[in-house]
């Protein structure tokens, strides 16, 4: 009896000790299954938002490339430049002050299309107060590189997209956009008139008789007087015998400026309307 009672109990000591260490072995490994989960979430945590933030810093950055096919600036009264491929996409931009960089270096412009690009950029000048004051939104095509770029097309791309979001978000702006102006360009078919450049060929496009002279009146070039066509040094006609009878000289020879009045104001180009326009093209430089 004695014998079996001892074995009873060293059976019920090996049962007790096993099902501790099963217990141990279950909390060790939930524990070992919970705290990798945490600590990845947290690490996984740390990650993205470093990320998020070189993404930014790296946004932040003015970021102007070799090679593109045309630029364009957006002017609120921050001022950006922006590089684009010949797909219209962002490849680089500018910040031209200050403004530009406080209200889009939060922004990741790269690889936008401009159109989507200027979307971005009204909504986070609107939101940085930029729009408050200043009404006007500027858009301008800067300079073309890839001669093939139909820039009249992305103009049109640009106004639609901005017209857009200033509708959408309700946004009280005037938005002016405008296409590359070659000053050096030649028109395909140019005027006979002003040679396709577009300019008044009688003031030169200036607006004034007389361009290029100190003062522009066309007949006393800046002397204020001007001699008699209708008598000699002496005052007398050439037309009839006697002393000229021109009213403005009446033998004079020499008399205040008949266009200028002896005076020194400019006088208004009678074929252009003093606009310094050629007034057969409009100063289009094209028939």
């Amino acid at each position: 009896m004695r014998k079996k009672s001892i074995r009873r109990l060293l059976c019920l000591l090996i049962l007790v000790v096993l099902g501790g260490c099963g217990k141990a072995k279950v909390e060790s490994a939930s524990t070992e299954e919970n705290i990798p989960v945490e600590e990845t979430e947290q690490a996984e945590t740390v990650s993205d938002t470093e990320d998020t933030e070189e993404e930014n810093a790296e946004a932040a950055e003015e970021l102007i490339p070799e090679t593109y096919a045309f630029s364009c600036t957006v002017t609120i009264n921050p001022e950006i430049k922006l590089y684009l491929n010949q797909k219209n996409e962002i490849v680089g931009f500018e910040y031209l002050n200050e403004d530009a960089k406080d209200a889009y270096q939060k922004l990741s412009l790269k690889g936008l299309t401009v159109e989507a690009g200027v979307k971005e950029m009204i909504l986070a000048a609107s939101e940085k107060g930029y729009l408050d004051t200043n009404k006007k939104v500027s858009i301008a095509i800067a300079e073309v590189k890839d001669t093939s770029c139909d820039t009249q097309a992305v103009c049109g791309k640009i106004k639609e997209a901005a017209q857009e979001v200033i509708a959408e978000e309700k946004i009280e702006a005037e938005l002016e956009i405008a296409d590359y102006e070659n000053e050096n360009a030649v028109p395909e078919n140019p005027c006979t008139a002003c040679g396709g450049t577009g300019k008044c060929q009688e003031c030169k496009g200036d607006g004034y008789r007389g361009s290029g002279y100190s003062v522009s009146c066309p007949r006393c070039h800046g002397a204020l007087t001007e001699t008699c066509i209708y008598c000699d040094a002496n005052g007398n006609s050439t037309k009839h015998e006697g002393i000229c009878d021109f009213p403005n000289c009446m033998g004079a020879h020499v008399y205040a400026c008949t266009i200028c009045g002896g005076g020194t104001k400019p006088v208004t180009c009678e074929s252009c309307g003093g606009s310094g326009a050629c007034n057969v093209c409009g100063g289009s430089g094209n028939l």
